[in-house]
């Protein structure tokens, strides 16, 4: 005969871990993981600390559990993105603007990885057996591996890594600026600014190559 308790205990249990996931989601974006304490969260959630620290054992591994369960709902459509058809800078602009697009569906956690990233903080303190880690691995890697196609596709005179460094680094400080201004609105435009910035730089760096073939000619 079917345990129904047991049934209601796990739903029970599934919504008071999601509830409290996204409390934690808000203070961490609005205060940063720094300035966020257990008992911040305890206070948010109306959930006394005992209660927490049966689902977690402290605020890193609620910080951890957090991404993870938020990144399995946002990453895929950024790693189809990079994987999906057309040439290497198709991809690479429609991985750009999914990953643009992204606030308008996770706002507080596209603050919390922007927050947290530029300032150093948090993720490269992820264990890199952790679940969260090899996802961001693994989008690092088919990025890199997009760029590396680009390189070769448009013979340009740059590394894979320095261009993936460049363009995460403008795509995290195009969000952050309009997380803070909460002008979401705008993302789409810059999506195109940002495409069209990068596809600028591209181009310039295929001259100089030309350009020092011709001179040492």
């Amino acid at each position: 005969m079917r345990n129904d308790n047991s049934g209601i205990k796990f739903r029970r249990r599934a919504l008071d871990r999601a509830w409290i996931l996204e409390c934690a989601e808000g203070l961490f974006a609005d205060r940063g993981f720094a300035n966020t304490t257990m008992a911040d969260i305890a206070e948010k959630t109306e959930m006394g600390m005992a209660t927490l620290y049966k689902f977690f054992k402290g605020k890193q591994e609620l910080y951890e559990a957090l991404l993870q369960d938020r990144f399995g709902l946002a990453w895929p459509g950024l790693v189809a993105a990079v994987e999906g058809p057309g040439s290497a800078w198709e991809r690479l602009e429609t991985y750009i603007r999914v990953n643009v697009a992204l606030p308008l569906q996770y706002g507080h956690l596209a603050k919390v990885i922007c927050r947290e990233s530029l300032g150093g903080l948090m993720l490269p303190k992820l264990n890199p057996d952790d679940p969260v880690a090899r996802l961001w691995s693994r989008l690092e890697a088919v990025l890199t591996e997009v760029c590396q196609q680009l390189i070769e596709e448009r013979d340009l005179d740059v590394e894979a890594e320095d261009l993936v460094t460049f363009v995460s680094g403008i795509l995290a400080s195009f969000v952050f600026r309009y997380l803070e201004t909460e002008e979401l609105h705008k993302l789409p435009e810059a999506a195109d600014v940002i495409v069209r910035f990068i596809g600028g730089g591209l181009e310039a760096f295929g001259r100089r190559r030309d350009n020092g073939r011709e001179r040492r000619k």
